[in-house]
C-alpha cells in the first residue's frame, strides 16, 4: 500500500515541482530532505519511466543550484549570521574550519561540501561572506550541483538495476548508501585537515 502510493506520488506531473522546491529550500534550509526526496523520485522513475530519469536530474540540479545561490546572497548579505537548524557548538567549528579553508581551496571545498547536509549551507554562505566573484562562483556552483544531482540518482539507479530492488526498497538504501557517503565525505575532509599540520611539522 504505501509502495503503490509512493509510486502514484511520484508518478504525479507534481513531482517536478516538489522536488524542485525541496532542492531549493535545502540549499539554505538544513533540516529539509533533499537527498531522501531526489533519491525516491529517481528509484521509481527509473523502475517504472527510466527515460524520464534525465527530468529527474535536470530538476535536482536547477533546484540545488538556486538553492546554493540564496545561500551565497544570504552570506554576501549577512555574513555567517546562523540560519534555523545551523545552531549548536557543532556547526560554530564547522563553519570556523571552512572559512580558515576557503581562500586556499574554494573549488574543492564548494565541491565537496554540496554532499554533506548543513556543510553544504556553511561553504554556500562562506562563498558569500567572503566575496567570492560571483561569475567564478556562479560556474562551481553549477558544477557542485550537477555532480550532486548525478550522484545520487547514479546510486539510486544502481541499486534498483543490479540489486533488483522494489522501487521503496531501493530508495532506503539508496538513501542509505548517499547518508554514509556523506558521512564518508565528512570524516575524509576531517582526517585530512588534522594530518595537514603533521604534514608541515614532519
Amino acid at each position: 500500500m504505501l509502495e503503490t502510493s509512493l509510486v502514484d506520488a511520484v508518478a504525479s506531473p507534481w513531482m517536478y515541482a516538489v522536488l524542485l522546491l525541496v532542492c531549493v529550500v535545502d540549499g539554505f534550509f538544513p533540516p529539509m530532505p533533499s537527498e531522501l526526496v531526489l533519491i525516491a523520485a529517481a528509484s521509481i522513475t527509473w523502475a517504472t519511466s527510466p527515460q524520464t530519469t534525465v527530468l529527474v536530474v535536470v530538476t535536482a540540479t536547477a533546484g540545488a543550484w538556486v538553492g546554493d545561490n540564496i545561500a551565497y546572497a544570504i552570506g554576501r548579505r549577512l555574513g555567517m549570521a546562523p540560519l534555523p537548524g545551523m545552531r549548536g557548538e557543532r556547526v560554530a567549528e564547522g563553519a570556523a574550519r571552512v572559512r580558515h579553508g576557503f581562500h586556499r581551496r574554494p573549488e574543492s571545498i564548494l565541491l565537496t561540501g554540496r554532499f554533506i547536509p548543513v556543510a553544504r549551507v556553511l561553504v554556500n554562505m562562506t562563498a558569500g561572506a567572503t566575496r567570492l566573484a560571483y561569475p567564478r562562483y556562479l560556474l562551481l556552483s553549477l558544477a557542485s550541483a550537477t555532480a550532486w544531482a548525478f550522484v545520487s540518482v547514479t546510486i539510486a539507479i544502481l541499486v534498483v538495476a543490479f540489486l533488483s530492488a522494489e522501487p521503496l526498497t531501493a530508495t532506503i538504501l539508496a538513501s542509505a548508501i548517499a547518508v554514509v557517503g556523506g558521512i564518508a565525505v565528512d570524516r575524509a575532509l576531517a582526517w585530512r585537515r588534522a594530518s595537514a599540520p603533521r604534514r608541515e611539522n614532519a
